[in-house]
């Protein structure tokens, strides 16, 4: 960053100016050599017993000089190395990036992507109108709040931080969907008692504001947002799942609040409005909507892990999963089915047996299951004991490319690939078999989507605990991590 010179006249010959090189240019080397006692203008330069004197150029023009060179300048430099590194971490810092870029466009690369721990919840989408699979992070809590973070995809699977001001709270969820009919993807996200919407600017630049009431003094924690048309009025109204039994802990246990899923309608503009409707008592570890009973509406159907028993206060595990039926106006009526015992954590419908209706395929602690509809929506037990995980989240999609649905399930250490045995199979449609296996600590917040562009459907991997990844598919259901 600075150099003596032997000769300051030598100096003058070679920049008539007299200006010095500016702070900010690096020189070559460090030079120390013994200045002459002589002068060059109005700058003068001593030598006495040998000592040696650095002169310091500064961008003004001037020479500075300081005394015991040889032990300063050691100084100085280890000094300046490590500003220099501070800054340069100060500078990623200030665009968000939290590991060594990878690429050089503008923003920041980071890989592995968002090194920042917890994230709960990823949810694709073209976020900035250019056509490609942006990712929204709720990043959740992780000794202490960590903010959501966008990613946008530049077309090939890379993403980068959008470097926009971040919203931080204790996010558990999100789900994406143009909630105020602008053209563009908006978020719903899921906080501790609250539910927030993001709009989206349609370049991927989020304004936040409260989407609904604070449910803590009237309910459980409301968790897994769903979005939906509910009422037939054109735009996406929402579910959200009760979860986790009471949110306080009381003296009295007469004084538990019990869990229950509660309905919202938009009111066009991405204003939600509380319908008063209150749908079971057990927690919820998530809702799916889809037309269960082919009526042209949208059901719930409704994944439960837990309750809280009434008057006591005491937990109760593994509760049935529900159906819900909507009367076509957001309107929901029980339909007084119990379906299963396990705890249940998450649930993804689609035809899984090419039959034209809605099934299910449930995660759950233990062994993950397989229900059938029969088009009426009532549903049955295919039997299927599928892993023995803590599964977290099931993503339903064409994995291998041969026209039914796959399965890519993720939980606590782990991550699978389920192949439907019809299509290319040549097997029974909707019986599933294990093709691959993924080993990371936890996977909470995975989803699919072609995020390069080759028309096939690729993982982006949310984790608690580590960075996210993303793992491209080769076309016929094996998964490589991007590298």
């Amino acid at each position: 960053m600075f150099r003596t010179y032997y000769d300051l006249c030598q100096l003058r010959r070679q920049n008539p100016l007299g200006k010095p090189p500016k702070l900010w240019r690096p020189e070559p080397s460090l030079t120390l050599l013994p200045l002459p006692n002589r002068t060059c203008g109005a700058t003068r330069a001593t030598r006495k017993r040998d000592t040696v004197r650095i002169m310091v150029f500064m961008e003004t023009g001037r020479f500075h000089s300081i005394p015991n060179g040889r032990l300063f300048s050691l100084i100085c430099v280890l000094g300046l190395g490590l500003l220099a590194v501070g800054l340069l971490a100060a500078y990623y810092a200030w665009l968000g990036c939290y590991a060594w870029p990878y690429n050089t466009r503008p923003g920041c690369y980071a890989w592995p992507y968002n090194t920042r721990p917890h994230t709960y919840a990823a949810a694709l989408g073209d976020l900035d109108g250019d056509g490609d699979l942006d990712a929204y992070l709720a990043n959740g809590e992780n000794e202490g709040i960590v903010p959501d973070t966008v990613w946008l995809n530049d077309g090939s699977g890379a993403f980068y931080d959008s470097v926009q001001q971040e919203f931080e709270a204790e996010t558990h969820y999100v789900t994406l969907g143009d909630l105020d009919r602008d053209g563009d993807l908006d978020a719903v996200i899921d906080v501790t008692g609250a539910g927030v919407v993001a709009l989206n600017d349609g370049k991927g630049n989020f304004t936040y504001r409260r989407a609904y009431l604070e449910v803590m003094d009237s309910g459980a924690y409301t968790f897994f947002p769903a979005l939906g048309d509910l009422d037939g009025d054109g735009d996406l109204d929402v579910v959200l799942g009760g979860c986790c039994g009471a949110t306080i802990s009381p003296p009295d246990p007469a004084d538990v609040l019990y869990p229950f899923n509660m309905i919202w309608l938009n009111d066009g503009g991405g204003q939600f409005n509380d319908t008063g409707q209150r749908l079971g008592v057990w927690g919820t570890g998530a809702v799916a909507l889809g037309d269960l009973d082919g009526d042209g509406d949208l059901d719930i159907f409704d994944a439960n892990s837990d309750s809280i028993t009434e008057g006591t206060g005491e937990p109760e595990r593994n509760q049935p999963n529900m159906v819900w039926l909507n009367n076509g106006r957001g309107g929901f009526t029980d339909s007084g089915q119990r379906l299963g015992k396990e705890e249940s954590h998450t649930v993804a419908l689609g035809d899984l047996e090419g039959d034209g209706d809605l099934d299910a395929f449930i995660g759950n602690r233990g062994a993950d299951t397989v229900w059938l509809n029969d088009g009426s929506g009532r549903f049955l037990d295919s039997g299927q004991a599928l892993g023995d995980g803590d599964t977290r989240l099931v993503v339903l999609g064409d994995l291998d490319g041969d026209g039914d649905l796959d399965a890519f399930s993720a939980g606590r250490g782990f991550g699978e690939i389920w192949i439907n045995q019809s299509g290319a199979q040549g097997g029974t449609a909707g019986v599933f078999k294990r093709s691959q296996h993924f080993s990371y600590s936890i996977w909470f917040a995975s989803t699919l989507g072609d995020v390069d562009g080759d028309g096939d459907l690729d993982i982006f991997a949310g984790l608690l605990e580590q960075a996210t990844r993303v793992w491209l598919n080769d076309g016929t259901g094996r998964f490589v991590e991007k590298r």
